[in-house]
């Protein structure tokens, strides 16, 4: 079995990324992150899906600001992170379906998927340029 690691992974260097290139994948996401707590303050909802929010936030940031203050030293960081984000979102829609309103839970699911949909082109991009 052959694996394929990046060079930084021996050397604990961070990977190589543009932090402009980070700073426009967080610019799309923001947004995301915004509609999902406007969705839930359109209705009465338990306290506990905020909680669920706060989650997916902590998880995209912890990306995000790894990336950008060059604190990954390996691919596996990196996606361990976003796995941890796609489960948490996962959570989230779980938590959210058949407690929310049809159209509100139609925008949090498309909002969800998009923000994963963007971390992973974001993951991808950070492992191509930095797989050698």
């Amino acid at each position: 079995m052959m694996s394929i690691y990046s060079y930084s992974t021996y050397n604990n260097e961070p990977l190589k990324i543009n932090p402009k290139l980070v700073e426009y994948y967080k610019d799309e996401c923001d947004p995301y992150l915004v509609n999902l707590k406007r969705e839930l303050t359109r209705s009465l909802v338990d306290y506990k899906l905020f909680q669920d929010l706060q989650e997916i936030n902590n998880s995209y940031y912890k990306i995000i600001s790894g990336l950008i203050d060059n604190t990954y030293t390996s691919l596996t960081e990196l996606f361990n992170d976003s796995k941890t984000l796609t489960n948490n979102t996962n959570k989230f829609q779980k938590s959210c379906y058949g407690k929310i309103d049809g159209d509100i839970f139609d925008s949090i699911y498309h909002n969800c998927e998009n923000i994963l949909l963007t971390i992973n082109k974001l993951t991808q991009t950070v492992k191509t340029v930095n797989l050698k």
